[in-house]
Parts: structure tokens; C-alpha cells; sequence
């Protein structure tokens, strides 16, 4: 019995589980479970372009705050 590195799946056809559809690639053409995590990267992705301006946003609000301030003190 052997058992996918990539998936965990136990199988005994050889070195390859039988969701790997071509043997001398070393990844398959349809892995459910690298799909899936290629679908959670492209989220994450999406995430950190959507957040990016962020960072910019929180360094304008403490320059603000900084000016406000310096005006409340002088």
C-alpha cells in the first residue's frame, strides 16, 4: 500500500494515486485538493490587492492625527 504525498489518498497502483490521470507528470491534470488550494490562493490574493491601500490609509490617519496635534499645541 502506498500512499499520495500530495493528498493522503492510500492506493496500489505504483507511485501515483488514481487521481493523477498522467504518471510522468509530477502533478496531475486534476487534483481536487490542489484545486482547491489554488482557489484559496487566488482568494488570498485577491485579499491582499484589496488591502493594500490600507496600509497607505493608515499612514495618512496617523499623519492627521499628528497635524490635529500640533495645531491643538501651538
Amino acid at each position: 500500500m502506498f500512499t499520495c504525498a500530495s493528498c493522503g489518498e492510500q492506493h496500489t497502483d505504483g507511485p501515483s494515486c488514481s487521481v493523477y490521470v498522467n504518471r510522468a507528470s509530477p502533478r496531475p491534470l486534476h487534483h481536487p485538493r490542489l484545486s482547491q488550494l489554488d482557489r484559496m490562493q487566488e482568494q488570498l490574493n485577491n485579499i491582499a490587492l484589496q488591502l493594500k491601500p490600507l496600509a497607505r490609509l493608515i499612514e495618512d490617519v496617523k499623519y492627521i492625527r499628528e497635524e490635529l496635534n500640533s495645531l491643538k499645541d501651538s
